[in-house]
Protein backbone atom coordinates (compact mmCIF):
# COMPACT_ATOMS: atom_id res chain seq x y z
CA UNK A 1 0.00 0.00 0.00
CA UNK A 2 1.19 3.48 -0.58
CA UNK A 3 2.21 5.89 1.87
CA UNK A 4 0.90 9.21 1.54
CA UNK A 5 2.79 11.81 4.26
CA UNK A 6 3.34 9.21 6.56
CA UNK A 7 6.30 10.10 8.28
CA UNK A 8 8.85 7.46 9.04
CA UNK A 9 11.71 8.81 10.84
CA UNK A 10 14.89 7.71 12.76
CA UNK A 11 15.66 9.93 15.53
CA UNK A 12 19.54 9.78 16.06
CA UNK A 13 20.99 11.39 18.93
CA UNK A 14 22.92 10.93 22.47
CA UNK A 15 21.25 9.26 25.24
CA UNK A 16 21.27 12.66 26.90
CA UNK A 17 19.16 13.99 24.31
CA UNK A 18 16.63 10.99 24.58
CA UNK A 19 13.80 13.37 25.87
CA UNK A 20 13.77 15.32 23.34
CA UNK A 21 13.90 12.64 21.21
CA UNK A 22 11.10 11.25 22.70
CA UNK A 23 8.80 14.75 22.62
CA UNK A 24 9.94 14.65 18.85
CA UNK A 25 8.45 11.01 18.24
CA UNK A 26 5.54 11.96 20.17
CA UNK A 27 4.83 14.91 18.30
CA UNK A 28 5.26 12.24 15.17
CA UNK A 29 2.75 10.10 16.42
CA UNK A 30 0.22 13.02 17.08
CA UNK A 31 0.85 13.74 13.30
CA UNK A 32 -0.13 10.36 12.14
CA UNK A 33 4.07 9.70 12.01
CA UNK A 34 6.16 7.67 13.64
CA UNK A 35 9.75 6.23 14.32
CA UNK A 36 10.86 3.03 12.78
CA UNK A 37 13.01 2.04 16.09
CA UNK A 38 12.40 3.74 19.27
CA UNK A 39 15.40 3.23 21.50
CA UNK A 40 14.43 6.09 24.01
CA UNK A 41 12.35 3.35 25.51
CA UNK A 42 14.85 1.50 27.10
CA UNK A 43 17.86 4.20 27.11
CA UNK A 44 21.35 2.81 27.21
CA UNK A 45 22.19 -1.05 27.02
CA UNK A 46 25.92 -0.29 27.63
CA UNK A 47 25.66 -2.40 30.84
CA UNK A 48 23.33 -5.56 29.60
CA UNK A 49 26.72 -7.23 27.72
CA UNK A 50 27.62 -7.97 24.29
CA UNK A 51 24.41 -9.83 23.49
CA UNK A 52 21.95 -7.47 24.11
CA UNK A 53 23.95 -4.19 22.79
CA UNK A 54 24.41 -6.46 19.33
CA UNK A 55 20.72 -7.10 19.12
CA UNK A 56 19.71 -3.22 19.92
CA UNK A 57 23.12 -1.91 17.41
CA UNK A 58 20.94 -4.28 14.09
CA UNK A 59 17.48 -3.18 15.28
CA UNK A 60 18.54 0.25 15.08
CA UNK A 61 20.60 -0.12 11.62
CA UNK A 62 17.41 -1.60 10.40
CA UNK A 63 14.92 1.22 11.47
CA UNK A 64 17.52 3.37 9.84
CA UNK A 65 16.93 1.35 7.11
CA UNK A 66 13.51 1.46 7.32
CA UNK A 67 13.07 5.06 7.51
CA UNK A 68 11.96 8.01 5.25
CA UNK A 69 14.68 10.59 6.79
CA UNK A 70 17.18 10.00 9.86
CA UNK A 71 17.05 12.97 12.34
CA UNK A 72 20.15 13.76 14.21
CA UNK A 73 19.87 15.36 16.99
CA UNK A 74 22.77 17.54 18.00
CA UNK A 75 25.11 17.88 20.32
CA UNK A 76 25.48 14.14 19.43
CA UNK A 77 27.86 11.40 20.54
CA UNK A 78 30.30 8.22 18.83
CA UNK A 79 26.30 6.47 18.15
CA UNK A 80 24.35 9.44 17.04
CA UNK A 81 27.37 10.04 14.52
CA UNK A 82 27.15 6.20 13.50
CA UNK A 83 23.85 5.73 12.63
CA UNK A 84 24.58 9.32 11.00
CA UNK A 85 26.92 6.85 8.50
CA UNK A 86 24.52 4.33 8.12
CA UNK A 87 22.00 6.84 6.89
CA UNK A 88 23.95 8.33 4.51
CA UNK A 89 25.46 5.28 3.51
CA UNK A 90 22.05 4.02 2.46
CA UNK A 91 21.47 6.95 0.76
CA UNK A 92 18.50 8.52 3.58
CA UNK A 93 17.78 11.93 3.52
CA UNK A 94 19.33 13.75 6.93
CA UNK A 95 17.69 16.35 8.99
CA UNK A 96 20.59 17.57 11.68
CA UNK A 97 19.11 19.53 14.39
CA UNK A 98 20.61 22.11 16.31
CA UNK A 99 19.59 24.83 18.95
CA UNK A 100 22.11 27.13 18.21
CA UNK A 101 24.66 27.29 14.91
CA UNK A 102 27.78 26.20 17.47
CA UNK A 103 26.47 22.89 17.91
CA UNK A 104 27.29 21.90 14.59
CA UNK A 105 31.25 22.47 15.83
CA UNK A 106 33.31 20.65 18.16
CA UNK A 107 35.46 22.39 20.96
CA UNK A 108 37.73 24.14 18.41
CA UNK A 109 34.15 25.30 16.08
CA UNK A 110 35.10 22.77 13.68
CA UNK A 111 32.27 20.83 11.90
CA UNK A 112 31.60 17.36 10.46
CA UNK A 113 32.66 17.50 6.83
CA UNK A 114 29.46 14.69 6.50
CA UNK A 115 26.75 17.68 7.78
CA UNK A 116 28.05 19.37 3.95
CA UNK A 117 26.83 16.38 1.98
CA UNK A 118 23.82 16.57 -0.50
CA UNK A 119 20.75 14.88 1.28
CA UNK A 120 21.46 16.44 4.48
CA UNK A 121 19.64 19.68 5.72
CA UNK A 122 20.20 21.66 8.58
CA UNK A 123 17.73 22.63 11.00
CA UNK A 124 18.74 25.41 13.71
CA UNK A 125 16.23 26.93 16.13
CA UNK A 126 16.51 28.09 19.45
CA UNK A 127 13.03 27.46 20.80
CA UNK A 128 12.45 23.76 21.30
CA UNK A 129 8.66 23.45 20.35
CA UNK A 130 9.29 25.89 17.22
CA UNK A 131 12.01 23.43 16.91
CA UNK A 132 10.07 20.24 16.84
CA UNK A 133 7.51 21.66 14.58
CA UNK A 134 9.93 22.53 12.28
CA UNK A 135 11.45 19.16 11.68
CA UNK A 136 8.01 17.31 11.39
CA UNK A 137 7.11 19.69 8.75
CA UNK A 138 10.82 18.96 7.30
CA UNK A 139 10.79 15.48 7.94
CA UNK A 140 7.14 15.57 6.09
CA UNK A 141 8.43 17.17 2.95
CA UNK A 142 11.65 15.05 2.83
CA UNK A 143 9.67 11.96 3.21
CA UNK A 144 7.39 12.54 0.83
CA UNK A 145 10.46 13.15 -1.45
CA UNK A 146 12.18 10.09 -0.31
CA UNK A 147 9.31 7.69 -1.31
CA UNK A 148 8.72 9.64 -4.88
CA UNK A 149 12.35 9.03 -5.83
CA UNK A 150 12.41 5.65 -4.33
CA UNK A 151 9.16 4.84 -6.49
CA UNK A 152 11.09 5.92 -9.79
CA UNK A 153 14.05 4.72 -9.08
CA UNK A 154 12.32 1.48 -8.80
CA UNK A 155 10.86 1.70 -12.28
CA UNK A 156 14.20 2.53 -14.02
CA UNK A 157 15.37 -0.33 -16.14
Amino acid sequence: AERRGLMRGYIAAALGNAPAGARLRDRLAARGGGVTYDWTRHGSVQDLGAAVMRRVAKAEARGIADADAVVVLLPGGRGTHVELGIALGLDRPVLIVAGYTSDFGNAQGRQCAFYALPGVRKIVEPDEARRVERVVRALGRTAQAHVAVSRVASRAP
